[in-house]
């Protein structure tokens, strides 16, 4: 169940500038920039989470925001078809990226997403209904830059039908669900075009891998009447533990055994 829906206005304004050719970048609309103190979004220098900064040595990072990019071939369609509507749909990492291959994108299956487009905020928009949109972000290495426990951190804006659970997007890396997963963060926000007032909310998900991967694809589903507006993945070396986290852990693992022997005295 969602707490909000887009209304019949939004749908109606959505649809008609879906291809008016003036897309409105999010990124710079005043109230949606996820990096705002205390919007959600984080560089991993910044981040509990991270611990290594955004572009250096050996690290990966892809961000997405505008999805208007031709030259990423987004409508890949067939003769006849100039919107490319019955295409597979893709779109290149626009905001930056470092050390990935050109191939980093965000794909669409249409045979299972017959209803996603671009909107006129160039957002990936799941239309109206009962469909889902089932998307991909895919990224490989430019070359090899990193080896052995890796985590991968994916951080995703959406606006207008939020889920009210984390997991009704069931977001996956290579089919397997996150180490650690949380809202970060939420807002309501009125469109500039339309008027009309709809809720975003940012997610934080990441994954401790035992070694890196060659590539990486992250699945997920939004449904009718939600707005894929921006997100970016980021990935380096494990973070080490700090000596804290040890002492606690040792701490532990003391209790236990003390535990353990007063069960075998009794």
């Amino acid at each position: 169940m969602k707490t909000a829906f887009l209304s019949r206005k939004l749908l109606a304004a959505a649809l008609a500038t879906a291809f008016s050719g003036a897309a409105l970048a999010d990124f710079s609309t005043p109230g949606l920039d996820p990096y705002a103190a205390g919007a959600g979004f984080l560089k991993p220098q910044d981040a509990a989470w991270g611990g290594w900064t955004r572009s250096a040595g050996n690290t990966l990072y892809a961000e997405w925001d505008v999805h208007s990019d031709s030259a990423e071939d987004f409508w890949s369609g067939t003769p006849g078809d100039p919107q490319g509507i019955y295409g597979d749909k893709k779109a290149g990492a626009d905001v930056g990226s470092y050390g990935v291959a050109p191939g980093a994108n965000l794909y669409i299956d249409y045979a299972a997403s017959s209803n996603t487009y671009i909107s006129g905020m160039a957002n990936i928009f799941s239309g109206m209904g009962t469909n889902p949109s089932l998307l991909n972000v895919h990224l490989e290495s430019a070359q090899t830059v990193l080896t052995g426990p890796v985590r991968v951190a994916y951080q995703m804006e959406v606006m207008g039908g939020v889920w009210s659970s984390i997991d009704g997007y069931g977001v996956t890396l290579g089919g397997l669900a996150p180490t650690f997963q949380a809202v970060t963060g939420s807002t309501d926000f009125t469109h500039p075009q339309m008027g009309v007032t709809m809720p975003v909310a940012r997610y934080l998900f990441y994954w401790d891998l035992a070694s890196a991967q060659n590539a990486y694809n992250i699945g997920f589903t939004i449904d009718g009447g939600t707005s894929l507006t921006q997100y970016s993945v980021d990935i380096a070396a494990a973070p080490v533990p700090e000596p804290e986290t040890y002492a606690l852990l040792l701490a532990g693992l003391g209790l236990m055994g003390s535990i353990v022997r007063r069960k075998k005295q009794a």
